[in-house]
């Protein structure tokens, strides 16, 4: 049995740039690397192959020195960000990682978080409302080099760093270690169905907390790799006929977007609203005035 939403009153469209201030390590993303205590590796950003949208995941045999054959373009797994948002919603709402399964106990916290991602207990599921796109290079020649070059030749995203561990017995140096990396930005584009005021400021806590240095992707986090800023290129809300306060509350933050609106006589059944440019710039230290309207009480 599957419960879903079945009225759509509206919708958050966020586009999203992801800046890396520490390098982004690139993994193969098959699961084939595995780390020091030959564990399969977490992905992070990965190669897909050429042949197809997505994909499925190319094989590359990382002993040829030679030659790389790996093909397609790195990007950021929807998956991995999605995770990363329902941890940091998690810890917002002081859900425990031991207590994550335990839908049975009906708690409040439990309900805002699956009710938004989903859940799924026994024969019973619900889905998510929110869905993260895949990310890709927000340079478009540069995606475009890894289908029009040899791999070889379009690597110029890609650095390297070596890392010489201590071993934790001994205290000695071991082999160095060599990573792949960028620091090139990415895109994404995050959409939440039926979204309410609550969820919008959850979702701000987690845009403040990268522009804090508190939010971290993937592998090495603890080598000092994986730090991103979340930067907001667009956000659309859009409304379908919903009356909802909040959204009438901040309407004067937004501006209509005629050409996508869709409109009978004088009633929108659709009214797109595109956040004013100058509200886009996330200032922890001096918040625009959007911010400050979002975070106080709307009656």
């Amino acid at each position: 049995m599957r419960k879903e939403f079945l009225k759509l009153e509206n919708k958050l469209v966020l586009e999203l740039e992801i800046e890396p201030l520490s390098p982004l390590i690139i993994k193969l993303g098959d699961g084939s690397e595995e780390n020091s205590k030959n564990e399969k590796s977490e992905s992070v950003i990965s190669f897909v192959t050429s042949d197809s949208p997505r994909g499925n995941l190319v094989e590359y045999d990382k002993n040829k020195k030679s030659k790389d054959d790996r093909k397609g373009e790195i990007f950021i797994p929807g998956s991995t960000l999605k995770g990363l948002f329902r941890e940091k919603f998690n810890k917002i709402y002081d859900i425990k990682k031991d207590d994550e399964s335990d839908f049975k106990a009906e708690n409040k916290n439990h309900k805002e978080v699956d009710n938004l991602f989903g859940w799924t207990e026994g024969d019973k599921a619900q889905k998510g409302r929110i869905f993260i796109e895949d990310a890709y290079l927000e340079n478009q020649d540069l995606r475009e080099n890894f289908y029009t070059k040899d791999i070889n030749e379009s690597l110029e995203v890609i650095m390297y760093r070596d890392i010489t561990p201590i071993d934790g017995f001994t205290g000695k140096a071991t082999v160095p270690l060599n990573y792949e990396c960028t620091m090139e930005p990415f895109v994404t584009e995050l959409i939440v169905n039926n979204l309410s005021l609550e969820e919008l400021k959850n979702i701000f806590f987690v845009l403040r907390d990268s522009h804090l240095g508190e939010i971290r992707l993937g592998n090495s986090k603890t080598r000092g790799f994986g730090q991103v800023k979340f930067n907001i290129q667009n956000m659309v809300i859009e409304n379908y006929r919903d009356k909802t306060k909040f959204v009438v509350n901040l309407k004067n933050y937004f501006e209509i977007d005629s050409l996508n609106s869709i409109k009978l006589g004088n009633e929108f059944l659709r009214e797109d609203l595109i956040l004013k440019k100058e509200f886009k710039e996330i200032n922890v230290k001096n918040p625009n005035e959007f911010i400050k309207a979002l975070f106080r009480e709307v009656e």
